[in-house]
């Protein structure tokens, strides 16, 4: 019967693998056989943190394998914000039965495999009666076995072992989530910092040889640096500081959705815009809450402009913000649709009160009263690049800078980092380079798009047509991914940086 109990605790893993809603999502467990004794907590594709929390040889793993967002709304008070210990009450209530689950496939299972390992046995009787009294015995030593293990998880168990936890994937790089834990892995961030600014240097070594002198011609006198939907991201922050220092931007400005749900508490985990050299600009997006652009308005050297011009060099920006917030609740495409209309008029009379040379807004769609009435319109929300012109003015979207941040969670996506250099001569935007972090193996990818007289787009008012205002219910979902770039033009300068 040894070999009936060394078969079922080997099988763990398997037997002991269950799922079930705890919160606003669904979580998974398991627990297996292990030296030394840990739980460990996995967020994908973040990483995991783990502790060594008590003696015995087991692992304890619980998974996030989705997040519901409309159940998330539970989690908001009436003025929006986030309600942290209603959460701590959900999954309070919720984590016995995922446990009790485990416990009761691990027995079920285990007796089976037991009765199964002890029949494949050999034996010199082949009676029915011995049979049955085999296959019980297996079965109960299956069960005892796998019992003694799971209970000695419970020898010396401490939660404060994840004062101190070890951590792997972007999450072991990532101090401003693990802060919200309690944790600082100031070292952590270093390494993002280092290998960002690594990547950052090469790219602008390499790119800078790659400018002819016609191109050179157009490098322009004010630099802006223009991302937007890093929800959340902070490899996405970090390669937007290095990349504002390395190419000596005058200001960054930030066309939205820079949390994810909204709420107040994802402004601490954006904390590191504090740190940037320059001006940071930010124009509200429809997943950035109410009390999200509070807080990130709060932030030092993050100025929010909504009807509101900043000037930067010669260049005099008008931001207006989304006017929806869908991070937390399905809004019909038709009550979207109205939502935005209603803001056309005063887009309008902003643009002919300020006169600026950019309006900067988060959707496109936000762009239909300005076409013919500014001569750059600059947004994100699509997460990818577009470049295109309608009566006289020209309207670009930047890809995601976070490449779609903790919305992978939610959806499978090889999006990149993507960013956009803004060159103006004067008042006049006369270059766009974009700017591509691919994978996870540091490869950049920079091209450089003229503006001007003899340069051929697409139809702005097409490219608005064929936008989605909302790309799905999901508030995840993009509308491209793992897409390739376009090919470049004649106008277009590449890069390649292979680390």
């Amino acid at each position: 019967m040894l070999f009936a109990a060394v078969v079922a605790i080997l099988a763990m893993p398997m037997t002991s693998s269950a799922s079930r809603e705890v919160g606003p999502g669904v979580v998974s467990a398991r627990i297996a056989p292990s030296w030394p004794g840990e739980t460990v907590l996995e967020l994908p594709p973040l990483g995991r943190l783990a502790a060594a929390t008590h003696r015995g040889p087991t692992q304890v793993a619980l998974r996030l394998d989705e997040v519901d967002v409309r159940a998330a709304q539970s989690l908001t008070t009436s003025t929006g914000a986030f309600d942290r210990e209603h959460l701590n009450s959900l999954v309070e209530d919720d984590l016995p039965g995922l446990f009790w689950r485990v416990g009761l496939r691990l027995g079920v299972l285990s007796a089976l495999v037991g009765a199964a390992a002890a029949l494949l046995l050999p034996g010199r009787h082949r009676d029915r009666g011995w049979l049955w009294r085999r296959t019980l015995m297996g079965s109960v030593a299956a069960v005892v076995a796998v019992s003694a293990v799971a209970a000695s998880t419970a020898v010396g168990y401490s939660t404060d072992a994840f004062k101190q936890p070890r951590t792997s994937g972007p999450l072991s790089m990532v101090s401003p989530l693990i802060a919200q834990a309690g944790d600082n892995f100031t070292d952590g961030l270093k390494q993002i910092d280092d290998r960002s600014k690594v990547l950052a240097q090469k790219l602008a070594d390499l790119y800078s040889s790659t400018i002819d002198a016609d191109v050179a011609a157009s490098s322009g006198e004010t630099v802006i640096l223009h991302v937007s939907d890093i929800h959340l991201n902070p490899v996405g922050i970090s390669l937007a500081r290095e990349l504002a220092s390395t190419f000596d931007v005058d200001a960054v400005i930030d066309t939205g959705d820079l949390t994810s749900f909204g709420q107040e508490p994802e402004a601490r985990m954006v904390s590191e815009l504090s740190k940037f050299d320059v001006p940071y600009y930010f124009v509200a997006g429809n997943h950035d809450g109410f009390e999200a652009r509070k807080a990130i308005a709060a932030i030092d050297g993050v100025t929010a402009i909504d009807g509101d011009v900043v000037t930067v060099g010669d260049v005099r920006i008008l931001g207006v913000e989304d006017p929806t917030q869908t991070a937390l609740r399905s809004i019909p495409r038709a009550d979207l649709q109205r939502r935005y209309e209603a803001q056309y008029p005063r887009i309008e009379e902003l643009l002919r009160r300020h006169e600026p040379d950019v309006l900067a807004i988060h959707n496109p769609v936000q762009a239909v009263p300005a076409m013919g009435k500014v001569a750059t319109v600059i947004g994100g929300h699509v997460h990818r690049f577009t470049l295109s012109e309608s009566d006289g003015t020209v309207l670009a979207t930047v890809g995601s800078s976070g490449a779609t941040g903790l919305g992978a969670l939610l959806v499978e996506t090889r999006e990149n980092y993507a960013f956009e250099l803004l060159r103006f001569s004067g008042k006049r935007l006369v270059a766009i380079d974009t700017i591509e972090l691919r994978g996870t193996r540091g490869e950049f990818v920079s091209r450089r798009h003229l503006i001007g007289p003899g340069v051929s787009y697409g139809d702005a008012a097409e490219v608005i047509d064929e936008m989605v205002i909302e790309p799905s219910a999901d508030q995840f979902a993009t509308t491209t991914t793992g897409s390739e770039p376009e090919p470049a033009s004649e106008s277009e300068s590449t890069t390649t940086l292979q680390e």
